[in-house]
């Protein structure tokens, strides 16, 4: 350590935690702590009255009172720590991520076809604006293939993202990894 770290150190309070070389490891400390911390019980009573009205309270009520044990369990992982159990988190993670796949498919084929489609009826509009000479007849040919081309452009696209979607819906045991 030097002489202006030891300074520091044994610095009054207000002035040590303004640094914050020393300040965000503290926070973070602190920070972890809380998050960790174990799990919490409480009594709570159950009481039912001659009507059949159910209350819970923290006092008994009677003696006809049934005794509850809670337990407050932290769900965010860390009080498990290392030896935790974290494979019902993963299950979730993987089922959320299939989810996500399977919707991002499902939208990318909307797009596809509403794309093909305002492309298809673009190119047939111009391709009915055109007047009856030979000059128009080979520019009818033209959009004729470029509708072609277009159409089957989008449907191999199309077939592909259903292919990976059906690939994506099948059974789990005969999902791709």
């Amino acid at each position: 350590m030097t002489a202006t770290t030891d300074a520091n150190f044994f610095s009054p309070p207000s002035r040590r935690f303004a640094n914050p070389r020393t300040a965000i490891p503290i926070g973070l400390a602190l920070a972890i702590a809380t998050l960790a911390l174990p799990a919490r019980a409480a009594t709570v009573y159950r009481c039912t009255d001659a009507q059949g009205d159910v209350a819970f309270s923290e006092n008994p009520c009677g003696t006809g009172a049934d005794r509850i044990e809670l337990t407050d369990t932290p769900t965010n992982g860390l009080g498990m720590g290392v030896e935790g159990d974290f494979s019902e988190t993963v299950q979730a993670n993987r089922e959320r991520a299939y989810e996500r796949d399977v919707a991002r498919h499902r939208q990318r084929i909307r797009e596809l076809t509403r794309t093909r489609d305002d492309r298809l009826a673009a190119l047939r509009a111009r391709q009915a604006d055109i007047g009856k000479t030979r000059d128009s007849a080979a520019r009818r040919r033209l959009l004729a293939a470029e509708i072609r081309a277009v159409a089957n452009d989008y449907n191999a696209r199309l077939r592909l993202e259903r292919d990976r979607l059906a690939q994506l819906v099948r059974p789990p045991g005969q999902r791709r990894p």
